[in-house]
Parts: C-alpha cells; structure tokens; sequence
C-alpha cells in the first residue's frame, strides 16, 4: 500500500504548478482520491480515514499533530511525504478495523 500510495502522489503531482490559493481544494481532491484507492482493494470490515496536508516550502513554521484510540493488532496508519521545490504533502490514511 505504501508503494501505491507513492506512485499514486507522484503521478497526481509531478506535472502539479502549486498556487497557495488551490492547496486547500488539492488537499480535498487527493484525500478523496487516496480514500477510493484504498476502498478499491476491499479489505473486509475496514473504514479509511485520509489527510492531507499541503505546504508551501516559503512558509517559516508548520506542525501537525495527531491522536487517536485504536487496537493495535487491527488497526493501521500509513504515510506518505512528496516534496517540489515549491511545496511539499504529506498523506496519511488510517484503516480502523471496524466490527
């Protein structure tokens, strides 16, 4: 899944021009689009969360930080960075085991 996942970023973004005024709808697309590709492999029973986060590398600060209550042994979370030399995303998806 991390190479899919991988390939996917790359081929979405290689030929992207990134504009600070289209990060947001570019974060929305790709979640979307993450979550679909995880939907099409049809693991039994699970629900994918996925986030993404674009940022210009001009920007002086950036911190993200997450939380969250799961099992161990059935739930997972994946990450994925891409960087250009103007901006740079970061795509986690959870898949949480749902009963």
């Amino acid at each position: 899944m991390h190479t899919m996942m991988s390939h996917f970023l790359k081929s979405y973004l290689d030929d992207y021009k990134y504009l600070g005024k289209r990060a947001k709808r570019l974060a929305e697309n790709l979640s979307e689009e993450l979550k679909n590709q995880f939907k099409l492999c049809q693991f039994d029973r699970y629900r994918f969360v996925a986030l993404v986060t674009v940022g210009d590398k001009l920007a002086q600060d950036f911190r993200c930080v997450s939380r969250s209550l799961w099992d161990p042994e059935k739930d997972d979370c994946l990450s994925v960075t891409y960087e250009a030399p103007t901006f740079f995303v970061i795509a986690t998806v959870w898949a949480v085991y749902f009963e």
